[in-house]
């Protein structure tokens, strides 16, 4: 669930600013209204307890909180950062996602808050799965589209 994936990712990146920082911070998510809002709710109290395939999700203060996208301007903003990354991946523009890329966190040279869930990350020419080969993270966008020549 993608839901899960992005809490996880959250509740990593709060880690990293206590384990680094020694600041303690709690988490409240806001998210856009949707289908899923029932599903979450209920699922997020057992992830706080019992954990999800990677572990617990430990400074979420509440469950997630959904509103109408109308009427704040924050969930409009992730609203469009979720539709450059999906251009970038679907549709192969670089354009709205070259000045984002510096935005998403990063730790070490591997970028965290921008995740590429694919399994062939070995062979992916994207910055989350560069990145997470080592090559840090890059200043610019490439194409996802495969060099002349390339295998």
């Amino acid at each position: 669930m993608a839901h899960e994936e992005l809490f996880l990712r959250f509740s990593g990146f709060l880690g990293r600013i206590h384990n680094t920082q020694g600041q303690n911070h709690r988490a409240i998510v806001v998210a856009d209204r949707s289908g899923y809002e029932d599903l979450v709710q209920r699922l997020v109290p057992r992830w706080k307890v019992s954990g999800t395939h990677a572990g617990r999700l430990h400074a979420f203060a509440e469950v997630p909180l959904f509103v109408d996208s109308r009427a704040t301007r924050n969930i409009q903003v992730a609203d469009l950062v979720a539709w450059a990354v999906w251009r970038y991946y679907e549709r192969d523009r670089q354009t709205h996602i070259q000045c984002l890329n510096r935005r998403f966190g990063a730790a070490g040279g591997i970028q965290h808050g921008l995740t590429h869930l694919v399994r062939g990350y070995a062979r992916c020419a994207c910055v989350a799965c560069a990145s997470r080969r080592g090559l840090g993270v890059a200043s610019t966008v490439p194409s996802l589209k495969p060099s002349p020549g390339a295998p």
